[in-house]
């Protein structure tokens, strides 16, 4: 088995040899997937090539504050075919969604990802089950090519990491990823400004949208499960979209006495419901968003199902009861 640093130098190699290159993050963007994918892009740019970013949803409101949200493109039906096709943050084939087109018709596919769940797809995996945010990886790719890392490479970093890491307070966050967090921030980063703008920066609305959540709030198994639900009603009642409601799950997790939180959301057209899944402590809720389609981590993970939130629910906690 080819160690990590072999593996980066040949996913160099790739890089450099190819013509047209694409990077897919996930649906429903978040912190760790943009800010990979921007930094990515900035560690191709200093190998002399380019890189067009895509996602079915573009860039949430959320992360607006980042220049490099402008470059992520969202179009399902361009004349661009790529020959590497870069996969960021993402478990599995189908977490490109309606961008799939980008890749039908790839020579080449490097997968960059943490979740112990990934389906090793591509032909080059560089996967870690164990590290807290795909940033990691994205920083390793940059030391194993001895690439200079930039203040502004740094924030994205920086902003990857502590997203998924819930602002390093997540039972992921280890040695490693404070020792890389450490190394970001002496490139003269604005922690505060990047933690403001992640964690407590919020919109009338989108307090409005948590006011409606919290009010679907259900407990199940003697108090060990928490849910609580989001519906495309709410989200036109407030003129919000699912972006505005990452991390109301957390209110759900923190309850005392909770070992596992579901966030159940409507998708714009009403037709699919998303999942989130926390765990406190002893449930591995990845097996749980497997058995329902989905994957994720011990601690984190998801999956999407068709039909309305009340049958999800009830299907959802049918299969948490049997393992709380």
């Amino acid at each position: 088995m080819e160690s990590f640093n072999e593996l980066y130098l040949l996913a160099k190699e790739k890089i450099i040899n190819a013509d047209n290159i694409a990077i897919i993050t996930h649906i429903n963007p978040d912190g760790d997937c943009i800010g990979s994918a921007a930094a990515l892009r900035e560690l191709i740019l200093s190998f002399g090539k380019d890189a067009s970013i895509y996602n079915e949803n573009g860039c949430p409101a959320s992360l607006g504050f980042i220049e490099d949200c402008k470059s992520v493109c969202t179009c399902s039906a361009p004349d661009t075919k790529y020959d590497l096709v870069i996969w960021v943050d993402c478990g599995s084939l189908d977490r490109a969604g309606k961008v799939a087109w980008v890749f039908n018709s790839c020579k080449y596919m490097i997968n960059i990802d943490h979740h112990a769940t990934n389906t090793m797809f591509a032909d080059i995996n560089i996967v870690d089950g164990k590290a807290s945010a795909t940033g990691l990886l994205i920083y390793d790719f940059f030391v194993a090519c001895s690439a200079e890392i930039t203040k502004h490479t740094a924030e994205l970093l920086y902003m990857a990491i502590a997203t998924d890491t819930g602002n390093f307070s997540y039972a992921s966050t280890d040695k490693r990823t404070h020792m890389v967090a450490g190394e970001l921030i002496e490139k003269g980063i604005d922690v505060s400004g990047i933690s403001q703008k992640l964690f407590r920066a919020t919109t009338y609305n989108r307090l409005k949208l948590m006011q409606l959540a919290l009010g679907t709030l259900k407990m199940y198994c003697d108090g060990k499960v928490a849910v609580m639900n989001v519906t495309k009603a709410m989200f036109a009642e407030t003129g919000t979209d699912s972006s505005d409601s990452e991390g109301f799950i957390g209110y759900a997790r923190d309850i005392g006495g909770v070992e596992v939180a579901a966030l159940l959301r409507d998708t714009t057209d009403g037709k699919l419901v998303k999942v989130s899944l926390r765990s406190n402590s002893y449930t591995d809720v990845s097996k749980i968003a497997e058995e329902l389609g989905g994957g994720g981590h011990f601690y984190a993970a998801g999956f999407s199902m068709e039909g309305k939130i009340p049958d999800v629910e009830k299907i959802l906690i049918e299969r948490i009861s049997k393992v709380i």
